[in-house]
């Protein structure tokens, strides 16, 4: 069981003690109350008054013998003795002094006498001497067996049996009031370390156990203080696992978390004791090296960290190599700010994860100029779309020997007031980083798809509609949405669109790679594989993908005359389309021997500055409408 339910489980119990021992030492404080209550306020003071109402009734007849009190006075005193046996006889509250020994027996006898001389009493100024002194006689008689019960309510065996009970309910009190304390103080000290507990919680991971981001800005705060005092420099790494999400969709949570684990483990090998490692979030390590003069201890650092990750990991007999970006800034050397220090090493490190770069990378001042580009980029591209400055220009994908148009590419351009025009990678970066895909990838299938169908209606010849698709379009949106909804609200065919992905979009999450194309291809559109050649999907997979034409990178066509191994490479794709009844289109055609060499390996579609730049809309249609009459 989880260690939280025994802690649960241990605080439940002591407040359970708690309360019991409360409960207990309030009813045991109760009952001693009660039985001293009982015993000396009640029966103590019961018969300590029933001998004072005796001794003064006594005390008032003599004195009335001798004149010195009226008749009435006597009456008074006769009537108060009678009320107080009365009380004694039957009260409820009374029934303890009854328990004494004889006191039943002596109040009987005082009731049975005042009865008997209830009416020599009345009629006292009649009695005689003889028999005034007779009845003083008889009650004076009875004064000893009073006052030997006034003292045993003090002294005697009933007051010595609630004595001890007190005794002991006081004992059992005191027993309870330590578990009461002993439960007190450990309920308090299990609310310190719970508190405690929760406080390093709060400032740690929990898979890991590293210091987490509160903490290490809380940190970072300190060293910033400290390395002014000293007027030292510190360095922060922030380092970033690559294709993490992939390892976790391959081999389950369980590999991802025990590689997070092994990271967290190997970091801390590599900083030495003045050094600090953090997990930031997700798979974003970050470190603190403090008390440095220069970048070369920083690099040193750097070294190790890539060493250390570069380690195979082993899960379940599997090997999985992790890869990971780093970024490293100085303070006080690139910035002004511990917090801007860090801003600057993310940077870096996302510059080092661009480039498809494993090892560190120093921040510069050109990453502060891109980072900048990349914020007024972000910020104006969603208005960009809603007032429609982006525009999408056509290049045409044509049959090499012939020169007809069979296909054209859209790709985005984006006219901005500061920098220009936009490349449609950049555009397509800035898009996935503002979290804008999903309106920029729908508003060029439908611009693509409108201008491809208003050529039709006007005449032109039927060409298809390439429309490249981002990886992060690719996986996280609902392309098939999309693309339906383009198709529906444009009348646009199927047939004449075609979907353009690269492989390394494919090879991220392969199996679901698959299914996308696969439910792609069922809405009618045409795929293509995109960069062919630059990425790493394997024969195996190649028969897996339902696309319908390959398009060689134009690396391998622009150096073909001059590199035999391009000739090999192109030679092999084009042997292996053959063998999936795939069409290949070459990208990059910009002279004409690229073209005649094309040819004579038997590749029959390209695309390049040979046969047409990209251009807006009204050139490419001017283009179509020239290959019309050309063909009229």
């Amino acid at each position: 069981m989880p260690s939280h339910f025994y802690r649960l489980m241990f605080l439940s119990l002591i407040v359970a003690v708690f309360v019991v021992s409360a409960y207990v030492t309030f009813m045991k404080h109760s009952e001693t109350l009660r039985l001293v209550t009982a015993s000396s306020k009640t029966t103590t003071w019961a018969a300590s008054e029933l001998e004072s109402d005796m001794l003064k009734f006594l005390y008032t007849f003599e004195l009335y013998e001798t004149g010195n009190r009226t008749h009435d006075e006597v009456l008074l005193r006769y009537e108060l003795l009678w009320g107080r046996v009365n009380m004694l006889k039957t009260g409820d509250e009374t029934q303890r002094f009854r328990l004494i020994k004889d006191a039943e027996t002596l109040l009987t006898r005082l009731l049975t006498t005042l009865n008997r001389n209830e009416q020599m009493v009345l009629d006292f100024p009649s009695l005689n001497a003889t028999l005034a002194k007779k009845i003083h006689q008889e009650f004076a008689s009875l004064l000893p067996s009073v006052r030997q019960a006034n003292i045993d309510s003090f002294l005697g065996p009933q007051r010595l049996d609630d004595l001890l009970k007190v005794h002991k309910l006081q004992k059992e009190f005191g027993f309870f009031l330590i578990g009461l304390l002993l439960s007190g103080l450990a309920f308090i000290a299990i609310i310190l370390i719970e508190s405690t507990r929760h406080k390093m919680q709060s400032l740690h991971d929990s898979l890991t156990g590293l210091p987490n981001r509160k903490y290490f800005n809380d940190r970072l705060s300190l060293v910033e203080i400290n390395s002014i005092k000293k007027r030292q420099k510190f360095s922060i790494h922030i380092i970033d696992l690559n294709g993490f999400k992939s390892i976790n969709d391959t081999y389950g949570h369980a590999a991802g978390d025990q590689l997070l684990k092994e990271v967290a483990i190997r970091l801390q090998y590599c900083i030495s004791a003045d050094d600090m490692v953090a997990r930031l979030g997700g798979d974003e390590f970050g470190i603190i090296q403090e008390g440095i003069n220069d970048s070369s201890r920083a690099a040193l650092l750097g070294d190790r960290v890539c060493k250390a990750l570069s380690i195979p990991f082993c899960f379940n007999d599997i090997n999985i190599y992790p890869r990971a970006s780093i970024g490293i800034s100085l303070y006080p050397d690139d910035a002004n700010s511990a917090i801007d220090t860090m801003g600057n090493a993310d940077m870096a490190m996302y510059r080092a994860k661009s480039s498809n770069y494993f090892g560190y990378n120093f921040f510069d001042s050109v990453m502060y100029e891109d980072a900048l580009r990349l914020k007024i980029l972000g910020n104006a591209l969603p208005h960009a779309i809603i007032r429609n400055e982006l525009t999408l220009y056509y290049q045409s994908i044509v049959d090499i020997q012939t020169g007809i148009i069979t296909g054209v590419e859209a790709l985005i351009r984006w006219e901005h007031s500061r920098y220009g025009f936009i490349a449609a990678r950049e555009i397509i970066s800035v898009a996935e980083q503002i979290g804008q895909t999903t309106h920029f990838n729908e508003w060029v299938l439908k611009t693509a798809c409108t201008q491809n169908k208003q050529w039709q209606d006007e005449g032109l010849p039927f060409v298809y509609m390439s429309v490249n698709v981002s990886q992060v379009m690719f996986i996280q949106d609902d392309l098939i949405a999309s693309v339906q909804h383009a198709l529906a609200v444009t009348g646009l065919a199927a047939k004449y669109l075609t979907i353009e992905i690269t492989e390394d979009s494919i090879m991220v999450e392969i199996d679901r790679a698959i299914d996308i194309l696969g439910n792609l291809k069922r809405l009618g559109v045409s795929l293509a594989l995109g960069d062919f050649g630059t990425g790493y999907s394997s024969l195996s997979h190649m028969k897996e993908l339902p696309v319908q034409r390959l398009k060689i990178n134009h690396s391998f066509v622009q150096d073909l005359n001059e590199d035999p191994k391009d000739t090999r490479f192109i030679t092999t794709i084009l042997q292996l389309a053959q063998s999936l009844d795939l069409n290949v289109v070459a990208e990059g055609v910009e002279t004409e021997q690229n073209r005649l060499d094309l040819l004579e390996l038997g590749c029959h579609f390209g695309q390049g500055y040979l046969f047409a730049i990209p251009m807006p809309a009204l050139h490419m249609t001017a283009l179509l409408l020239k290959q019309k009459d050309g063909m009229a």
